[in-house]
């Protein structure tokens, strides 16, 4: 009986060695995939790390290029905003404004804005002029900056 107990106690350890080699093994396969898996997420986060820096250094230079171009804008808009101030400040010399007045008009091509840039001239509001042009403000004002810097430059 005593030897029937040490095959049996014998047997019972075996099946535990067996099964604690069995979870060991899958404990291995289990890690070594888990191992993987934590290089290839390193690879992707190296990879996504450079791609965020580049598109940062990207987003600099697009801010930084809108911020000339806003700064070349405004300066553009104060060098027009002081001829049109000198123009409408001639108003009070009115035969001299005529004349200039005709002269600037008389480069602009088409009846149509040469009647928008007149009355832009005469003082009539662009919300006026575009309304009663059927254009919008914007437009018009583009209309006249444009025949305006297109006679200064010459």
């Amino acid at each position: 009986m005593k030897r029937w107990e040490e095959e049996l106690k014998d047997n019972k350890i075996k099946d535990a060695y067996e099964r604690l080699m069995e979870q060991e093994f899958e404990y291995e396969r289990r890690k070594s995939r888990l191992q993987e898996n934590e290089a290839l997420l390193k690879r992707e986060e190296r990879w996504l790390h450079s791609e965020l820096v580049g598109m940062n250094k990207q987003r600099d230079e697009l801010i930084n290029e809108n911020i000339e171009i806003q700064r070349q804008l405004y300066a553009e808009i104060e060098k027009n905003e002081q001829v049109l101030f000198i123009i409408r400040s001639l108003n009070s010399m009115n035969p001299l404004y005529e004349k200039i007045t005709k002269e600037l008009v008389a480069s602009v091509r088409g009846e149509k804005t040469r009647h928008i840039v007149t009355s832009f001239l005469k003082g009539e509001s662009i919300y006026e002029i575009a309304q009663r042009e059927g254009k919008s403000a914007t437009s018009v004002r583009r209309m006249v900056l444009l025949s305006l810097m297109v006679k200064t430059r010459k």
